[in-house]
């Protein structure tokens, strides 16, 4: 799926928002954990709200819906 980050926290989380989640009859912005992003450990800091990305849903143990395997899509 590709959408947008549509909001960073600095806890280490943020928002994703796109038009691929009404496929999946998900309303909200999908959560995702600075550890969901390939290559965390730089990945985080370099992120910006509104840059695209791709990402795979998952459900969590709470079953609500996350953010998984995000990637930023580079705009060359």
């Amino acid at each position: 799926m590709v959408g947008f980050i549509k909001k960073l926290m600095e806890k280490g989380f943020g928002f994703i928002e796109s038009e691929d989640l009404a496929k999946l009859k998900i309303q909200w912005d999908l959560f995702f954990h600075f550890t969901s992003i390939n290559g965390w450990i730089e990945a985080f800091d370099t992120l910006r709200e509104g840059q695209k990305v791709s990402f795979e849903v998952s459900k969590r143990k709470d079953w609500k819906n996350q953010a998984v395997e995000v990637e930023v899509i580079s705009e060359d």
